[in-house]
Formats: structure tokens, C-alpha cells, sequence
């Protein structure tokens, strides 16, 4: 285990971002990274984005289901990054759809990404830094369908770079 140094926070304090990365099938990358006044949790999968008819309902999507808080009572209202993703003009363009997050939390962090591959299917997850207890996660990605993926434990402490 690792132990953060460098800052001091109380044994409640965590924050979380989140992101929404999509890879084209010609390799580029489009990330756009949410964050709101509390942190921010999103409640809509890399699957079910992947299922959008559209560029534009899988913008709407994240706008509906993205918050500051766990609770959907604080919407993330500066979301106009997501306007990025414009510059895909189709949804035949997209290779894969991957919603990760950074969570800080008391001597700890933690990236996860789960990402849907549009031509196999596939849905994975893995984690990168610290090997947080179960009891102590309190990550910002609430996905309806995330118990169908195993998340697995990467020896990197972050995500790779595209």
C-alpha cells in the first residue's frame, strides 16, 4: 500500500472527477473531464453511452445524468466541454467509450475506467493506484450494470496515455 503525503485532509475528505474518454476507430481521442462543487458522479455507463443513436443524445446523456453529488440533487451545470465531442459526426466513428474517474480520498488515489467496445462488445474495468479497501471506496461512477464487470487491479498507477 501506498501511503499520499504532501497535504493534510481529514479521515472524511474525498473528491472525485470524472471523465469521459472516446476513442475513434482512426486512434484519436476525445476526453472531456467533469468536475462539480462537491466532486462530481456520474450515473450513465460507457455501455449505455455507446448505445446512443447519435453524437449528440450520447452529450445529452451525460448532461442528464452528470452531479455534483451521489445523491442527483446538485446537477454539474458547466458541462460545456462536452461540446468536444461535436467534432465526431457520427456514432459509426467510435471504436470504444470509456468513463473513468480520480478519487482522492484520505491517503489515498484511485483511477478507475470502465470502458464498452463497440465492435466486440467487450465491457472492462480496471483500476490504477492504490488498492483502496472495498469499505473505503466511495467512487463516483454509479453504473446500473457495473456488477456485469470484473474490475481488474493494473500494476500502473495511472491510466496509460492515448
Amino acid at each position: 500500500m501506498k501511503i499520499r503525503s504532501g497535504f493534510v485532509t481529514n479521515s472524511s475528505s474525498s473528491s472525485f472527477i470524472f471523465y469521459v474518454k472516446i476513442k475513434k476507430k482512426n486512434s484519436e481521442t476525445v476526453k472531456v473531464e467533469c468536475d462539480g462543487i462537491f466532486g462530481s458522479h456520474i450515473f450513465v455507463s460507457p455501455k449505455e453511452l455507446a448505445m446512443a443513436k447519435t453524437v449528440d443524445q450520447l452529450i445529452e446523456m451525460v448532461k442528464e445524468n452528470a452531479f455534483s453529488d451521489s445523491t442527483k440533487e446538485y446537477p454539474i451545470i458547466n458541462l460545456s466541454d462536452l461540446d468536444r465531442f461535436k467534432e465526431i459526426r457520427s456514432m459509426d466513428e467510435i471504436a470504444s467509450v470509456t468513463v473513468g474517474g480520480l478519487e482522492y480520498m484520505y491517503r489515498y488515489e484511485q483511477f478507475t475506467e470502465y470502458t464498452y467496445d463497440l465492435a466486440t462488445g467487450e465491457y472492462t474495468g480496471v483500476i490504477y493506484g492504490d488498492d483502496v479497501p472495498s469499505d473505503a471506496r466511495r467512487n463516483g461512477l454509479h453504473f446500473k450494470d457495473a456488477d456485469n464487470v470484473t474490475l481488474v487491479q493494473s500494476e500502473l498507477n495511472t491510466p496509460p496515455e492515448d
